[in-house]
Parts: C-alpha cells; sequence; structure tokens
C-alpha cells in the first residue's frame, strides 16, 4: 500500500461483540476518550466460515484501542499509525497513555513502548 492511498486496511475477528476505537486524551473517568467504531467497515466470510470485519482507517497519525476475540478470549490491544506510512504499530498500553497525556509523539511511542502481551478479560 502506497503514502498516496487514503486507507490502512485492518482485520480484526468478526466474534465477541469487537471494536476499534480512535484515543484521544486522558479521561479521569474512562481511561482514554474515545471513538467507538468512526470507520467505514464490513464484515467478510473466509474460506474456512470464520468472518472478520474490516476496517478502513485513514492515513493519518492516530492511536486506537481495538477489542476482540482471540481463540476464544477477548483480549484488548493497542496501536497506532503514522501519516503516509501503512503499516499498522502495535504498542503498549503505557505507549498509548503517553500518547494520550501528550508527553510522547506517537512515532516515539512505536519506538520506545511496543506492545506487551495482550491482556485477557473476562467473558461476559
Amino acid at each position: 500500500m502506497g503514502s498516496q492511498e487514503k486507507h490502512i486496511e485492518l482485520r480484526i475477528s468478526h466474534r465477541g461483540s469487537p471494536y476499534v476505537a480512535v484515543l484521544g486524551g486522558r479521561s479521569p473517568e474512562y481511561g482514554f476518550e474515545r471513538i467507538f467504531n468512526p470507520f467505514h467497515r464490513r464484515c467478510v466470510r473466509l474460506l474456512d466460515g470464520r468472518q472478520e470485519q474490516v476496517h478502513m482507517l485513514p492515513n493519518s497519525s492516530l492511536t486506537y484501542e481495538i477489542e476482540e476475540v482471540r481463540d476464544g478470549k477477548r483480549v484488548r490491544w493497542y496501536a497506532a499509525t503514522l501519516e503516509g506510512d501503512a503499516t499498522i504499530y502495535h504498542i503498549s498500553r503505557y505507549g498509548a497513555q503517553m500518547v494520550a497525556r501528550e508527553a510522547i509523539s506517537i512515532r516515539q511511542a512505536i519506538r520506545e513502548y511496543p506492545e506487551m502481551p495482550p491482556i485477557e478479560l473476562e467473558e461476559e
């Protein structure tokens, strides 16, 4: 995907009410300010019968919180994108928090705080 393209494709499991949220600043009540599922998405069925949600992320510098089901367990992970770069970078929650506090740039979070193992959530 070239830097001139307008969107970055993110595919996540369709099971268990997944979401992709754009992260904003810090919220004292919820941890992060979030905008849930703001991007065009569609569902596709794979040859093995599984379904995936396809989210079209803008080619901009943003951080995201993603929640999905992996191997039967709910996981939450954090990602970042950079304008002009079609890569989705996995970052740690701490890195996302530092960006939300405006303590570091997204580029620094990608470099200094890569993703930790996913957080497993209890089934509801």
